[in-house]
């Protein structure tokens, strides 16, 4: 049996997928044709993060719960899928149903593998894609270019790497949109997260009001709370979701100032955003970033799940 570190490529549907292995405990599945949607984290076997059998079920609920994908280039909601840049007004499409643009549309983008590497202590993969005006909404240029690193030690890290290749300045917000599984339900688990603050909002929109809020630093139990929140998430700060098989530990290493907190009605699982904006931050500029021509910038979480 293979002890260390390894990747390979295998079909899945009309696709293909990359598996990283930490040799030992943990498997991750990706797949670039979505954006570099993760299809799946195993560890020990056992699913950590909700997946799909076929590529027909992960269609359908794509657009619908947006299942472990990058959120890119605008995070949450854009307000009536309306901003405003350089004196410009731009409508974004589609926007959904309650009103508003959603989780930008990189997940749809279909990522190139560009490096598969391995060695006695990382599986690592490197993919990319570049945006090029396609939209009239967005007349701007980027690469996106995505690492997912799987250490021996079960540490699972993403950077996400933009590199603006236009002639002017574009607004992005970053973020993930991972949905944890908790065995018995989430009403049992409990949180324990650096945050103090979430931003007040109206129809998911913030207000521009912070609010204290404290219980998650010691640790709270979800309960029957429903939760659609962003908090504002400190660096290096990590949140720990308990549940009777074990601890799911996130760290934001590099500019995830924001943590979305979001249970879905059917309570199965838990959704930990990090982003580096909070919602309608095209328009409200709290925690946008105003990436310049040529500039770089890159962003970074760390995850790992301790059995008990």
């Amino acid at each position: 049996m293979n002890f260390t570190p390894n990747i390979s490529e295998q079909a899945w549907g009309k696709t293909h997928a990359c598996l990283l292995s930490d040799g030992i405990k943990n498997q991750i599945c990706i797949l670039p044709k979505y954006g570099g949607l993760i299809l799946f984290w195993k560890h020990e076997g056992v699913d950590l993060t909700e997946t799909f059998e076929t590529e027909e079920t992960l269609m359908n609920e794509l657009e619908v719960t947006y299942p472990n994908v990058k959120l890119s280039p605008f995070v949450c909601r854009i307000y009536q899928g309306q901003y405003t840049w350089q004196n410009q007004t731009f409508q974004i499409e589609p926007v959904k149903a309650e009103g508003h643009a959603l989780h930008g549309w990189m997940y749809k983008a279909e990522f190139t593998v560009k490096e598969k590497l391995h060695s006695p202590d990382v599986a690592r993969l490197i993919i990319h894609a570049s945006y090029n005006r396609e939209f009239d909404f967005f007349p701007f240029s980027f690469d996106l270019i995505i690492t997912y690193t799987l250490h021996r030690s079960g540490e699972f890290e993403i950077t996400s790497h933009y590199i603006n290749t236009g002639n002017t300045s574009f607004p992005l917000t970053d973020g993930w949109h991972p949905y944890f599984i908790c065995p018995e339900g989430i009403n049992q688990s409990v949180l324990q997260a650096d945050v103090h603050e979430y931003l007040e909002a109206e129809n998911l929109i913030p207000t521009g009001k912070q609010i204290a809020y404290l219980p998650f630093q010691k640790g709270q139990q979800i309960g029957s709370t429903h939760w659609d929140t962003c908090f504002l998430w400190k660096e290096h700060g990590k949140a720990r979701l308990t549940n009777p098989m074990g601890t799911l530990i996130m760290e934001n290493v590099e500019g995830y100032d924001f943590l979305q907190i979001y249970t879905p009605p059917h309570r199965k699982s838990i959704a930990l955003e990090p982003l580096t904006g909070a919602p309608d931050a095209w328009n409200n500029n709290i925690g946008i970033i105003s990436l310049q021509p040529n500039e770089k910038r890159k962003f970074t979480v760390r995850m790992k799940f301790i059995r008990k």
